[in-house]
């Protein structure tokens, strides 16, 4: 309710003051300028606040590495959820360990260790479980899928040297001691052979674990892809 419809209701005043009243009132009417005002206040906010803005919006989610050749490799944040983690069927293969020797033949030049799969009836290689430097390294010939569990969380691919790499990440829920791990995961094929490449550490670590990944995935996709005719049991 309004001072001039107070001073109507009771009559305390004379009607010479409630024409002031209004005068007054109309005399505060919106300046000309300021819908200009708010216009060119609302369009800097969107040309320079919106950027941040829209940033939140588009951008959050995604931690890119750029690779020596600048192409990039997108790990984006996954909202990883009991349904989201299929676990896979078991395989009627056997593992051998490899020898240094052929763990140089199959990744020449990198630090790699673990161990070759074999089929129950077939004598040749059809994958192999380990690891370079500290990430998982699992590789599936065709007709076999080696990986124990598969993420389908939100990811995204890049072109890496032509190969389209598919990447994501998430967090962990905290463990009895509040703390949290970040898991970098990818996954490639070069030619018919699957790669899936995953590393973890803390939160802290999250920046040197990804950029590993990076590098692993990057020179993997350099060597091109692995030749199992040479291991056999």
């Amino acid at each position: 309710m309004t001072n001039e419809t107070l001073y109507e209701i009771f009559g305390e005043i004379n009607d010479t003051y409630v024409k002031e009243a209004r005068d007054i009132r109309a005399k505060k009417k919106m300046p000309v300028w300021f819908p200009w005002a708010a216009a060119a206040c609302f369009l800097f906010t969107l040309l320079f606040g919106g950027r941040a803005l829209f940033g939140g919006m588009f951008g959050n989610g995604r931690e890119i590495v750029t690779l020596e050749n600048g192409d990039r490799i997108s790990f984006v944040k996954a909202d990883v959820s009991a349904g989201s983690i299929m676990q896979m069927p078991d395989m009627d293969v056997f593992f051998r360990e490899l020898t240094k020797e052929e763990c140089n033949s199959l990744f020449a030049g990198l630090s790699a260790a673990g161990q070759a799969a074999f089929t129950g009836k077939g004598r040749q290689a059809v994958g192999f479980e380990g690891k370079i430097g500290n990430v998982k390294v699992v590789i599936s010939t065709p007709g076999f899928c080696l990986r124990d569990t598969i993420i389908e969380g939100r990811e995204e691919s890049t072109q890496v040297e032509g190969t389209a790499v598919t990447a994501g990440c998430f967090v962990t829920r905290p463990n009895s001691r509040g703390e949290k791990n970040v898991i970098y995961y990818a996954s490639f094929a070069l030619g018919n052979t699957s790669i899936y490449v995953e590393g973890g550490g803390t939160q802290a670590q999250g920046a040197a674990v990804r950029e590993e990944v990076a590098s692993v995935v990057w020179k993997l996709i350099n060597n091109g892809e692995p030749d199992f005719s040479g291991i056999s049991k």
